[in-house]
């Protein structure tokens, strides 16, 4: 960044809120963990596994969900254990997996979107490939849980940014219908 006004063409504000079909593809209860293991990059052989096994199709225009699990490892950590620098997240060979169905966006339950560390320790990889060359949209941090346990793998998924002119990002405050 240059300038001090932020993102001069692509800011937040240029995504406006969005509705569209998602699929959660729950990977722990796919591999029957309660949590992916810490810094797991998750491949496409992985996502085409796990939405195989749920029955779900992924067609262009969806937004796909990716349980990995880092919110039920956090918040069963002890009051005062340090968090851990390593999260399990997709990688590059995910990133190329969800572009070539022509997804809209993908969400995760982790820090990220992608695994930390870093795919091939190359500096948010999977950022560039989706947000970057694909004009996919990544939403972090979501809350998958009540989905998962509900077994709500296909839902209808109502995201509103905040149009914040020139930032690169927003809170939201996804809703599903399941």
């Amino acid at each position: 960044f240059a300038s001090y006004g932020g993102a001069a063409r692509c800011g937040i504000e240029k995504l406006n809120s969005f509705a569209g079909r998602a699929v959660l593809l729950d990977l722990p209860h796919h591999q029957s963990v309660d949590w992916l293991e810490l810094g797991h990059i998750i491949t496409g052989d992985e996502l085409e596994a796990c939405r195989a096994s749920q029955g779900v199709e992924i067609s262009s225009g969806d937004i796909v969900l990716i349980r990995t699990g880092f919110l039920d490892f956090f918040f069963a950590l002890e009051t005062g254990t340090p968090m851990p620098f390593e999260q399990a997240g997709i990688g590059v060979d995910a990133a190329k997996w969800l572009a070539a169905r022509d997804v809209a966006a993908v969400g995760a339950d982790n820090s990220a979107v992608e695994a930390i560390p870093f795919d091939g320790n190359e500096f948010l990889a999977v950022h560039l490939e989706l947000l970057v060359q694909g004009g996919i949209t990544l939403m972090e941090h979501l809350d998958l849980r009540e989905m998962a346990s509900d077994g709500c793998y296909e839902a209808l998924l109502v995201v509103a940014p905040l149009p914040v002119v020139g930032a690169t990002g927003s809170p939201i405050n996804p809703v599903a219908i399941g």
